[in-house]
């Protein structure tokens, strides 16, 4: 490792500055260090929480990076492990981040989560409504997932600008996870691990993504310039990111029904309003 930060490369590998990984370390040390025994040295924190890293940025399986850190598989895999556990420990003050919509409509800021604020709360409207995903016309309109009204509506401009914000909302919901999915490779590639350890590792992509997002020293890194989509007289240029391989780590869509029901109707134009 010191010799990738002597070389430059120590970003690549890391997916984030020397600096920044320190401070990482500095939070997490504590819980992934062991004591050494009268039989082998343990560890160091440091190694665990590189090969941990490196695990995320390339989605490499655990023989092949065995071949690196020169511990064995499953040392590797307890290693990794370990480090995926802190996400929960104190230092997830640093993590935390989520995308709210409306209010938070700035792309630059955007960080991973998809939950959505209550009309009740952000404009004093009386009709509960649930969190939503938002999505496209290829979902269906459902109580948790909301689509723009089909058609143009130049005379309904309450449906005219819903279908703005959701657009919009969703777009910085996309370069979220698509600038996530871009570094840590991880995620485009199928997860052969139980469902909680698969949980463990996104819920850690996305609380990186945040840290990151953060931090001076990674964040152009991280989110270099022209990686996310943005806005040139009124056109939408496509950030890097929609450019790279085709994931291979999710299915096609089956076809879904396209009726919905009274309610979600009116849970749409609760918002609309």
């Amino acid at each position: 490792m010191q010799k990738l930060e002597e070389s430059g490369q120590f970003q690549n590998f890391c997916r984030m500055s020397p600096e920044d990984f320190d401070h990482l370390l500095s939070l997490t040390s504590d819980k992934i260090r062991k004591s050494s025994t009268n039989f082998r040295d343990s560890i160091p924190a440091y190694d665990k929480l590189a090969v941990t890293l490196r695990f995320l940025a390339t989605g490499d399986a655990y023989e092949s990076l065995m071949y690196f850190t020169k511990m064995s598989k499953s040392t590797t895999c307890n290693a990794i492990s370990e480090a995926l556990a802190t996400r929960g420990s104190s230092c997830l003050d640093f993590f935390g981040g989520i995308v709210v919509w409306p209010d938070r409509s700035n792309v630059e800021g955007c960080h991973c989560g998809v939950v959505f604020l209550n009309p009740t709360e952000a404009a004093g409207r009386q009709q509960n409504v649930p969190f939503v995903f938002v999505a496209n016309d290829a979902f269906p309109l459902q109580r948790h997932i909301m689509k723009p009204y089909p058609g143009t509506h130049a005379r309904e401009f309450e449906k005219q600008i819903y279908n703005y914000r959701l657009s919009r909302a969703r777009r910085i919901v996309e370069n979220a996870f698509g600038i996530l999915s871009a570094v840590f490779r991880v995620l485009r590639k199928p997860l052969l691990l139980q469902p909680d350890k698969a949980s463990l590792i996104v819920m850690t992509c996305v609380y990186l993504h945040n840290y990151l997002m953060k931090r001076k020293a990674s964040r152009k890194l991280y989110n270099s310039p022209g990686m996310m989509d943005r806005i040139e007289d009124v056109v939408v240029i496509p950030g890097q990111w929609r450019n790279m391989d085709r994931l291979s780590s999710f299915l096609p869509l089956p076809n879904t029904g396209q009726r919905h029901t009274l309610q979600c109707e009116n849970i749409r134009k609760e918002f609309s309003d």
